[in-house]
């Protein structure tokens, strides 16, 4: 976001070099000769912040308590110099405001809804791959139970456009919808391929239980589950032509429901 003050950043991925062959520095120099004065972490993870030392060392750099702690230990990119709680506003002027709130892990500890009330933005990284299957279980989910309470949070803001990371494509409130369907269908698939999986004959193919055997034994089950899930969810559901590449991870999320299901993971 460019202000009359100088220019809002958020995150700086590692990769934007490789694909663009120009630094994000350089890629926002294209774009205004203001410096970039604040630097919001969405989370600590690197590939989104791995860059971020080729920000002004004045700037300033914000970023949630949980992030704080993160990125002070790895000492992998600038520490934070303001640390948010559950809710921060950062103002410029009445036309450049950036809202951000903590509501708790949705893919991991200290993850921020950065919301743009001006352009009806909401950005909440690794949650929703707009238009794309997501990225390995479920976008490496800290917690499917805290993934899914993300969802009415998300849609209670009032946006138009989304970005979620990684992908080639902004999204928007469909984008999220399509997300829930997504895990709502997953979850039924589980449920319907644990009624339909025969675990005797699995158990039998592996030559039972002999003591020395339970994870293969065990392995051989989820495998079971999983595959038919991937089935339902990609063949029965149509899943595999209303996203990009939905194949990809599908096994992965199947098999992290599965564990959502039996333990509330």
């Amino acid at each position: 976001m460019v202000t009359p003050k100088g220019v809002i950043a958020i995150d700086a991925p590692p990769t934007v070099a490789g694909v663009a062959g120009k630094s994000i520095v350089e890629i926002i120099q294209d774009y205004t000769s203001q410096p970039v004065k604040w630097v919001i972490y969405s989370h600590h993870h690197l590939d989104h912040i791995g860059s971020a030392g080729q920000y002004p060392k004045n700037a300033e750099y914000i970023c949630s308590k949980q992030t704080s702690k993160y990125v002070k230990a790895r000492g992998a990119a600038p520490n934070c110099t303001l640390i948010v709680g559950d809710e921060y506003q950062l103002k410029v002027d009445k036309d450049h405001v950036v809202q951000l709130n903590y509501r708790g892990i949705v893919h991991t500890e200290g993850n921020l809804y950065i919301y743009v009330p001006s352009e009806k933005l909401l950005m909440l990284v690794d949650f929703v791959f707009p238009q794309w299957g997501p990225y390995h279980s479920m976008g490496m989910s800290s917690s499917l139970s805290k993934y899914y309470e993300a969802f009415p949070n998300v849609m209670a803001y009032d946006f138009q456009w989304y970005v979620g990371g990684h992908v080639d494509r902004i999204g928007s409130r469909q984008d999220v919808q399509v997300g829930k369907q997504l895990f709502d269908d997953i979850q039924t698939a589980m449920q319907q391929a644990f009624k339909t999986v025969n675990t005797t004959a699995v158990i039998e193919s592996k030559g039972g239980y002999n003591g020395t055997n339970s994870f293969t034994v065990f392995r051989a089950i989820t495998d079971a589950y999983t595959n038919e899930c991937v089935k339902i969810v990609l063949q029965d559901m149509g899943w595999q032509t209303k996203l990009i590449d939905a194949a990809a991870y599908m096994d992965t999320h199947c098999f992290l429901m599965s564990e959502h299901i039996n333990i509330d993971y």
